[in-house]
């Protein structure tokens, strides 16, 4: 046995071989065995790694490395059979592994081969297909096909494919793989060549040697290196490897990857005679949507529209499969061309199609539809087909098809009846309901939802099964499986921990994006040690989580009756959440019968009073319902008390703010103490008491806690929805990609209103980079100036100074511009907006792209028959 660990130390394989092969079959048992029960450092290399250190520590464990595939070779040649190399598995740092395995990685080969020269194996297919099914196993290529080529190992293309694409961290060479392939013609014929087939993990990043030295790039960049090499060497590739490229284009793959192939294809050059025996492909990859894809197949269309055989019909009918693509304006031109050459030697009747064209928001695209338009089609049929699309079209359009355009009244398009509906909701009666409700509450996280809940439990505390502690496990599980996830679950898990082992509720620092859950929860835990049935002022009564006035003094009178203290955050939130156009005569009545601290202030809120007399006790009530019933106006009154400096409270919310241009970041918006947490902001938050919820006392929530966050306060929201306003308008990650478009929804689906600063929050979401966010701030913009009629000068101004300060491109604003908005005062407001561009911008500091904002300020005005601010413009001259 010290024998052959001396073998292994010297990697001698020959002698190794020669040893094991002779071995009988206990002999080969007893080596394993003891080879297995063998420390590589201690037995074998014979030093302490650790404790050395510089070139020797270097050296010791790159000799390391060739003794352990030694080791393992020593194992696999003691091994006959499936069972025998099976015997080799063991569990090494938490990863399985097999000696086989290794030499699969990296091994000696001419070794290997002459070992299984000796005892052929009849295992190695099964052992490659379980070695395959874990993607981070490394697999030699040049060992596989070796065994392949022996006979050993059956050619499967997929699996020999994924062994050869993958390439892992720093142990690969692209001269190196492109030499070995260049040898082995077959593998690149039965291998590499069926890449086209199969979506393969080559858009990862890896670290290899390029003939430019050491990289670390995508993988893509590995095998288009290879392809290059192998052309430049005058390996002959059968030209099938065009059509299939190209056929490869129709995937439903990653872009990247299909992009690739692109590059790939290049490379080879593709001839018209092969682009036009491929024509069929071409026309069906316009219909992918991929606009880079549709970009490269009519360029070569392009290439061939002229030759005998190429298939104008089918050219046509495809063709018109991208007229609704906006980012492929480019190609259209392109492919207009080659149209207006067909159309003049046929009979096509293209016109239907060409009007989609009207819809594309590039000018030139526009205006050569228009013009093919106006050539051959019907005149009578001229107006009909342009109709439908005057609202898309630009001015020289309308010229060249001699229409105008029609604005249709606000009135017209107002569907919504000034008085809402809500719908009322039904707190859960039984146990049953309650528990069933607990499950939709842990899912759907909603505030409605999750009140109900509490409320639900409240009113049943006489109810409660002697078991409802085993009945609760299930969704204790589901609970403390996501104890991390967001702040409602965590409060509903600390809920039931401490409710059902009859504890106080765990303290928690760290609950500042909705404390008032934290502190409910705590509520509930005391109401159910005192038996304390009194509602909770906060529970909504109407859809989506809205307080019924009536319903609220109701609430306040059973507490006066029962001379229960109340929770004033509690009083606080159902004011907040008060429906405030059901207030009627009855409510009147019903205010009026209040005696407690709070009277003045809730009769105020009614209108019975118009007496402001806040004392310290109610003052964040009386801040709150003063805001929330007057938003425009200004309350001195607070300025002798110790609100007197929180935003909202004396003064309504508004905001300062300018956007940094720095060249080491993106521009960026500073905001008045830095209001939403940018870390580049060096200006303190105010600290203010969470109770005085106008002026936004918590910080951001993620995901799941925004709605309920928001429901809290949907009367004056303006200070919440500025702390969700990003730092910069591009290059964002998934926190700022949610905070502009989830507050939004919410925005949108409970119809809220904003009044002061929550504007720079829709400003910011109009240019921002993901389109959703665009999409529902333009929604949101249409609402607030048709069904409410609202003056939005000063959302106006902040998009200028926006789009003048280079907050973000000019283009996504253009992409607002070219909405086919019908509705004057949207186009008014646009044409404002574009002013207010205008009148911010730095003669020599212009953003780029500014001549469009000049362009369509001048059309706009045209358009609305406004006249053109001359003054304004000749700045600019």
């Amino acid at each position: 046995m010290q024998n052959l660990i001396q073998l292994i130390h010297d990697t001698n394989y020959q002698e190794i071989i020669s040893i094991c092969s002779n071995l009988n079959d206990s002999e080969r048992y007893e080596t394993v065995d003891y080879l297995k029960s063998l420390d590589i450092d201690k037995d074998i290399l014979k030093q302490n790694l650790f404790l050395l250190d510089g070139n020797e520590r270097d050296k010791a464990y790159a000799k390391r490395v060739f003794i352990d595939k030694c080791y393992n070779f020593a194992l696999v040649a003691c091994s006959r059979n499936y069972s025998d190399i099976k015997n080799l598995d063991k569990i090494q740092y938490n990863w399985h592994f097999n000696s086989l395995q290794s030499q699969f990685a990296s091994c000696n080969i001419e070794a290997l081969i002459q070992f299984y020269s000796l005892f052929p194996p009849d295992y190695l297919d099964k052992f490659f297909v379980e070695l395959t099914k874990e993607r981070f196993n490394r697999i030699d290529f040049k060992l596989i096909w070796k065994l392949h080529e022996k006979g050993w190992l059956a050619l499967k293309e997929d699996l020999f494919l994924r062994s050869l694409l993958v390439v892992h961290m720093f142990d690969r060479n692209t001269q190196t793989d492109a030499d070995f392939l260049f040898e082995n013609p077959q593998a690149i014929k039965k291998v590499l060549l069926s890449f086209y087939k199969h979506e393969m993990p080559v858009l990862d990043i890896s670290k290899w040697t390029a003939r430019e030295g050491f990289v670390c790039k995508k993988v893509v960049e590995y095998w288009t290196e290879v392809f290059v090499i192998l052309l430049e060497k005058g390996f002959h590739f059968d030209r099938e490897i065009v059509p299939n490229l190209l056929q490869s284009l129709l995937n439903h793959w990653k872009k990247p990857h299909l992009d690739w192939h692109v590059r790939i294809l290049e490379l080879f050059k593709p001839n018209q005679e092969e682009l036009l025996a491929n024509q069929n492909i071409l026309f069906a990859i316009l219909g992918t949507g991929n606009p880079s894809l549709i970009n490269v197949a009519i360029n070569k269309i392009h290439t061939i529209h002229t030759l005998n055989g190429f298939e104008e019909s089918n050219f046509i009918d495809n063709f018109s499969l991208i007229f609704t693509n906006e980012k492929c304006a480019k190609s259209i031109l392109i492919g207009l061309n080659i149209t207006e050459k067909i159309l003049s030697n046929n009979t096509f009747d293209y016109s239907e199609n060409l009007g989609l064209l009207l819809m594309q928001s590039d000018a030139k695209v526009q205006e050569k539809a228009a013009s093919l338009l106006v050539r051959f089609c019907k005149k009578e049929s001229l107006q009909e087909i342009a109709l439908p699309y005057l609202p898309y079209l630009k001015q020289k359009t309308k010229e060249i098809l001699s229409v105008s355009e029609i604005l249709i009244s606000d009135e017209i398009l107002t569907n919504i009846e000034s008085d809402k509906h809500y719908k009322e909701v039904n707190i859960p009666q039984t146990w049953n309901d309650l528990f069933y409700h607990l499950g939709t509450c842990i899912k759907t996280k909603s505030p409605l939802d999750t009140d109900l809940f509490f409320e639900g439990l409240n009113q049943l505390q006489n109810d409660i099964p002697t078991d409802y502690v085993k009945q609760l496990q299930p969704f204790t599980k589901q609970l403390t499986n996501k104890f991390w996830n967001d702040d409602i679950t965590r409060c509903l898990c600390l809920f039931v921990e401490a409710w059902t082992t009859n504890s106080q509720m765990k303290p928690q620092k760290d609950f500042n994006t909705i404390p008032f859950l934290w502190n409910k929860c705590d509520w509930m835990i005391q109401k159910l040690k005192n038996k304390n049935g009194l509602p909770l002022l906060s529970t909504p009564t109407h859809e989506p989580f809205y307080v019924h006035p009536n319903i609220l003094i109701e609430r306040l009178l059973q507490y006066e009756e029962h001379k229960t203290p109340l929770h004033l955050e509690d009083l606080i939130v159902a004011c907040n959440r008060l429906m405030l156009d059901k207030i009627d005569t009855s409510s009147l009545e019903l205010v009026k019968k209040l005696k407690g601290s709070y009277s003045n202030a809730l009769q105020y809120y009614f209108g019975v009073s118009d007496e402001i007399i806040p004392s310290e006790i109610d003052l964040p009530l009386w801040t709150q319902i003063t805001r929330i019933k007057n938003p425009n106006k200004e309350f001195p009154i607070f300025e002798t008390t110790k609100a007197k400096d929180i935003p909202s409270v004396v003064k309504p919310f508004y905001l300062g703010f300018y956007v940094k241009n720095d060249t080491s970041y993106w521009n960026m918006i500073m905001l008045d103490y830095n209001w939403n947490y940018s870390w580049f902001n060096k200006q303190s938050m105010p600290k203010i008491d969470f109770i005085f919820y106008n002026s936004a006392p918590t910080k951001a929530g993620v995901r799941s806690t925004i709605p309920y966050q928001l429901s809290l306060n949907p009367h004056y929201i303006d200070a919440f929805l500025c702390k969700y306003i990003p730092s910069n308008a591009t290059h964002n990650e998934v926190n700022e990609f949610e905070n502009c478009s989830i507050p939004l929804q919410f925005l949108l689906e409970n119809n809220i209103k904003i009044h002061h600063s929550g504007w720079i929050y829709i400003a910011t979401c109009l240019i921002f980079e993901k389109k959703i966010s665009r999409d529902l701030a333009a929604e949101y913009i249409q609402i607030a100036l048709i069904q409410r009629n609202e003056n939005l000068t000063y959302l106006a101004e902040v998009v200028g100074k926006f789009i003048a300060q280079k907050y973000a491109p000019i283009n996504r604003l253009i992409e607002y511009f070219d909405k086919p908005f019908v509705a004057k005062s949207i186009q008014l407001f646009q044409h404002l907006v574009l002013e207010k561009c205008i009148e911010h911008f730095e003669i020599k500091d212009l953003p780029t792209n500014s001549k469009k904002v000049f362009t369509y300020y001048e059309e706009w005005a045209t358009s609305l028959n406004l006249e053109v601010n001359k003054n304004l413009l000749g700045r600019f001259k």
